[in-house]
């Protein structure tokens, strides 16, 4: 799994392409289920995809707040996460 990651990530031309197959290469080596350090990898990874794609800084909270798209991910991943467990976010 780790060499077809590593040559799809070399060929990889995509924005965020990088990032979500980190976040696949995650969930796939989790034997014991995904764990909550792990689902906070994963959910990091898929976010650091929103900011490749959309063209923001990383280092600019301002920015990613601006930005509709970055709202919507934040939002959509607390719902995720809190659903769970009966929480509304």
């Amino acid at each position: 799994m780790l060499d077809q990651y590593e040559e799809l990530d070399e060929i990889a031309e995509e924005y965020g392409a990088s990032q979500m197959l980190s976040a696949l290469l995650a969930c796939s080596d989790t034997p014991e289920g995904l764990s909550g350090e792990v689902l906070y990898g994963v959910l990091g990874f898929c976010y650091e995809a929103v900011l490749d794609r959309e063209d923001v800084p990383v280092c600019s909270l301002e920015a990613e707040l601006e930005n509709a798209r970055c709202r919507e991910v934040i939002a959509f991943q607390k719902q995720a996460v809190s659903e769970p467990f009966g929480n509304s976010g």
